[in-house]
């Protein structure tokens, strides 16, 4: 059996910096019963994602729960692009009911929206989504075979045996465009 060890690295961005703005990354990874999974999610940090933190940890959350369900065992069989639409569609559906659920219970403050624009409280109000902005990059290993998930500005490499790195995804964004969950189109941002 191949071991399987997972990394991430995170460095504090320029822009979280200049804000004085905490960081907003969160990883896992977990071996269980012969499967293997390891994730980062990256929250945004910038002025109009102000619950990029939890966006994130809501990532976290939500492929913890594909992972423990049976839904990958039971795709096994179909090929993976299939497999793979499939999984992105479930995970954004879970992650926007989470970031429903947190909008619902607990709406925007006026701490949260003090010091903001007239346009970035109106672009919170219009699309509240925004506010929960991460990145998401995933690596599923399951009967022999590994699968990965991947929006924003990531990229993932796996080790092969010959113990060289390979890029087993890149990052899908143009110039200073980070592609997000929080996109109403995200599910065609994703590698």
């Amino acid at each position: 059996m191949a071991v399987k060890k997972s990394n991430s690295y995170t460095i504090i961005g320029n822009l979280h910096r200049k804000l004085k703005a905490s960081c907003q990354d969160v990883s896992y990874s977990e071996e269980k019963n012969g499967r293997y999974l390891a994730m980062c999610c990256d929250g945004h940090g910038a002025r109009k994602h102000i619950r990029s933190k939890k966006g994130a940890e809501f990532g976290i959350k939500v492929v913890r729960k594909i992972f423990d369900s049976d839904i990958l065992e039971k795709a096994l069989h179909k090929p993976i692009p299939e497999i793979r639409q499939h999984i992105i569609l479930r995970l954004l559906a879970m992650w926007d009911s989470f970031v429903e659920n947190d909008i619902f219970q607990f709406p925007f403050s006026k701490e949260e929206l003090s010091g903001r624009s007239a346009e970035e409280k109106a672009e919170l109000t219009d699309n509240p989504y925004i506010a929960y902005g991460t990145t998401l990059s995933v690596v599923f290993y399951i009967s022999g075979k590994y699968m990965t998930i991947n929006i924003g500005d990531s990229s993932i490499f796996l080790m092969n045996r010959c113990n060289r790195l390979v890029q087993a995804s890149h990052d899908g964004n143009a110039g200073d465009i980070t592609n997000s969950m929080c996109q109403s189109d995200a599910f065609w941002h994703f590698e």
